[in-house]
């Protein structure tokens, strides 16, 4: 005699019912042809997270009708074959042979049935077992992906608000925490961790040496950062959707679970006539075991997704209260970016006007040089055609005086000798004069050039002079622009 009794889980699915059968064996005292199976059936209720599901009640109560039915008609057949038998005798006791040959027929049929329960279940148990195996696998994934996603969010929020509370040591724990499990979650070298390692150095860098431009730098690392917590909120995101992609999976895994489970009861209860039930009950209650641990794997994974939703608001949350604290939606910060921003537009603008003004006063200077190199050599060609000049002069003057004493020679003594003399020397004055004429034309051209290169040289002085107030004036306006940074800062 068995007793039976089958408890039903059942957990609330969105707009569905699934039960999970569990099937207990009470007691196995015996078997016999005509027992009839007792089965009672309960609905245990219990609080479960939400499980999509594809299984209703009314397959489990369709399994149940259809497990009974054929139970009852393997009985009542067995028992039709063993009526027909026992007239067979009676109308045909001289027919022994015939009878003999019937009860062999008959215990071959009941070895049949019981090999083909027996490796119907035990090949359904492998399947079912495979599958819970394949389902534990996925489960420990998600749920190591959705923890991971969770952690980094949690720091990520952590450090942006300590930053911005002014607890910069804090702060710093934090974002280390955020960097660890950056690396973990997308690698050491993935733009995630160097955005977080990033807030770190931009941290230390400020807090060491507070100018305006390592306040600028982690004001660029916090908006980074705060991009960072964006793509932690993709990621936990994305854990959330396979998450449920998991879910969907476990699911089916589950179903095939009832539906091994729900084909071994039947198989065992199919081969009531075989001699012995113990594979039959072994692979059955192995399969029962496989489908409450894939119900228990597809509860996991309900709760893992639970937590990454949690875990998903609380990044918005953080994200939300990280901005408004950072200024983004705070008028009066605004205003003080905006100044910021005011004054170095107003230090890129005027650094550019110095280096024009330097440009220009380089250009000036050149051009002085230059005039000035050219009066130089005009100097010295002034001075030399002035030398050249005074040369001829002196020249012609001896040779004048030569003529004249050539000439009065010839007046006192009139001879061929002196007359020749005196035109000699007429010769040599007037070559004298001659060359005096040119030195005076080289040096009248010499005074042309050296006062063209004296007013060259006062024009490119004056414009040196002016380079050099506009150069001034644009030092002392970029220095007036960076102070006034400085106070904005």
């Amino acid at each position: 005699m068995k007793n039976n009794q089958v408890h039903y889980k059942m957990y609330k699915a969105k707009k569905n019912i699934v039960y999970a059968g569990l099937m207990t064996t009470a007691t196995l005292a015996g078997l016999t042809l005509a027992n009839v199976n007792n089965t009672e059936v309960h609905a245990d209720v219990a609080n479960q997270p939400a499980v999509t599901a594809t299984t209703g009640s009314a397959n489990a109560a369709s399994t149940t009708s259809a497990t009974s039915n054929v139970s009852s008609d393997v009985v009542s057949q067995a028992q039709e074959k063993v009526n027909a038998a026992s007239d067979a005798v009676t109308a045909a006791s001289s027919a022994v042979v015939t009878t003999s040959a019937a009860n062999s027929t008959a215990q071959e049929n009941v070895a049949a049935a019981k090999s083909a329960a027996t490796s119907t279940a035990q090949s359904n148990a492998n399947s079912t077992s495979a599958v819970a195996s394949s389902a534990f696998n996925d489960y420990s994934a998600a749920k190591s992906t959705a923890s991971a996603a969770t952690d980094a969010s949690t720091n990520i929020a952590a450090a942006y608000n300590q930053f911005k509370d002014g607890k910069t040591d804090n702060a710093l724990n934090a974002a280390q925490a955020a960097v660890n499990e950056a690396q973990k979650l997308y690698g050491n070298n993935s733009s995630q961790a160097q955005a977080a390692e990033n807030v770190i150095n931009a941290i230390n860098e400020y807090n060491q040496n507070p100018t305006v431009s390592n306040k600028g730098k982690a004001i660029d690392a916090l908006n980074a950062y705060e991009k960072y917590a964006n793509e932690q909120i993709v990621s936990a995101q994305k854990a959330l959707d396979e998450a449920n992609a998991n879910q969907a999976n476990l699911q089916k895994q589950l179903d095939a679970a009832l539906s091994a489970q729900a084909q071994a009861k039947t198989a065992l209860d199919n081969a009531k006539l075989a001699v012995n039930l113990d594979a039959l009950k072994k692979a059955y209650e192995e399969a029962s075991a496989n489908a409450e641990k894939a119900t228990t794997a597809l509860n996991n994974a309900n709760n893992t997704l639970s937590a990454a939703q949690k875990a998903l608001d609380e990044a918005r949350n953080a994200q939300t209260a990280a901005a408004d604290k950072l200024g983004t939606t705070n008028p009066d910060m605004a205003a003080l970016q905006k100044a910021v921003n005011d004054a170095q537009t107003k230090v890129n603008e005027t650094g550019n006007a110095l280096d024009e003004a330097n440009a220009d006063l380089k250009t000036a200077q050149g051009n002085y040089d230059a005039a000035a190199n050219r009066q130089t050599d005009a100097s010295d060609a002034y001075t030399k055609a002035e030398t050249a000049l005074n040369d001829a002069k002196a020249a012609e003057q001896k040779a004048k005086d030569a003529y004249d004493a050539a000439y009065q020679d010839y007046i006192n003594e009139p001879s061929e000798w002196n007359d020749e003399a005196q035109q000699a020397a007429q010769t040599k004055w007037e070559d004298a004069q001659a060359a005096t004429k040119t030195a005076q034309q080289a040096f009248d051209e010499a005074n042309t050039a050296l006062n063209g290169a004296q007013t060259e040289v006062n024009a490119a002085g004056e414009a040196l002079e002016n380079a050099k107030t506009r150069q001034k004036d644009a030092q002392d306006a970029h220095d007036a622009a960076v102070n006034a940074q400085t106070a904005a800062a």
